[in-house]
Formats: structure tokens, sequence, C-alpha cells
């Protein structure tokens, strides 16, 4: 449970889809939710996040499951992070970002400890700090381009996810006839 507030808590605040913490992964689904569902055709899907993507609207039914008949829960610690890993990937940019921020954070270390190098120039602290700015400076640098580098992966990952890019939102018109109410633009990526 605890395991599952936190995923819960992270998702909600690094991706770009808030998903209702505790979703299930059972519900129904009107014919035109199914369609737009099915016309994702991901290999590595979550569900969750899926449904809350297509944007149709949802209504509850509360249900309580009954205590657990026999045995253990086969969710492995292994799992849950397999699919933890799944709906941030899937759903999220933050890692990338992620990775281009501490870049610069560490650009902005390095260059702090080469400013601290000048100031104590001459002396045996002033050389530690060059040789560690300039380490430090460099793997900023790296992690800043490896950052960039992710985005243009992230990029044509979510074009070979063959998403749908707009989800047309339709209801009958005094005649039966569908007409458009909203045009959903990928939320994702987008």
């Amino acid at each position: 449970r605890l395991a599952s507030r936190a995923f819960y808590w992270l998702f909600n605040h690094v991706a770009e889809l808030p998903i209702e913490p505790g979703a299930p992964e059972f519900f129904a689904l009107s014919r035109r939710a199914r369609e737009a569902l099915a016309r994702m055709p991901e290999q590595r899907r979550f569900l969750r996040g899926m449904v809350a993507w297509i944007g149709f609207s949802r209504a509850h039914v509360p249900y309580r499951p009954p205590a657990r008949v026999g045995g253990r829960s086969k969710y492995t610690f292994a799992r849950m992070w397999g699919f933890a890993a799944d709906a941030l990937f899937g759903f999220s940019s933050f890692p990338v970002r992620a990775i281009v921020a501490v870049g610069a954070l560490c650009m902005l270390a390095g260059a702090g400890l080469l400013g601290g190098a000048l100031i104590t120039w001459g002396s045996m602290l002033g050389g530690v700090l060059a040789i560690a700015g300039v380490v430090t400076a460099l793997a900023g640098l790296q992690l800043g381009a490896l950052g960039v580098i992710g985005g243009y992966v992230a990029r044509s990952f979510e074009a070979s996810r063959g998403r749908p890019l707009y989800l047309l939102k339709q209801a009958p018109d005094e005649h039966g006839e569908p007409r458009l109410i909203e045009v959903k633009r990928s939320a994702v990526g987008g």
C-alpha cells in the first residue's frame, strides 16, 4: 500500500496526465471509448493512464473487493518496479528533463569550483578546486548533452507508439447524427 501511494504521488507530480490514486484496472467502456483505446497499439500498456488519456467522461461504481481467499499476491517488487517504469516512461518526459537539470546544476557547480580555484590560485587548494571544477563541469556538459539526445529519442518514441494525434469527441444532435464537441490533442509529447 505504501508503494502504491508513493507511485501515484510521484506519477501525478511528474506526468503530463494525472490519474486517480488507486485507479482500478477493471472497468466498463462505452463502444466509442473502447474504439479510441483500440487505436492505441502500444506494446507496453499502462491501461490506467491510457483510459485517462482518451479523455472520455467517467463514472465510478463503488466496489469493495472481498479479502483474498487463499495464497499470496504474485505481484513482486520487481514487477511493481517495471509497472511504475512503464507508466512513467509512457506518460512523462520528466526523466529526460531531470537529466538536463542535473547536468545544468553540475555545470554551475563546476563553474563555482573554478571560481574558487581562481581565488585560491597558487595554493594547493586552488589546484584541487581547479581539477574538481573541470571534472564537474565536463560531467555536467555530458549529462546535458545526454538529456538533449534523450529529448530527441523521447520524441521518436512518442511517434513510434502510434497514438492518435487527435481524438474527436462526438455526441448526437437532435436528428441522431454525430456532431463534434471537442478536439483533443495528445497530452503527452505534443
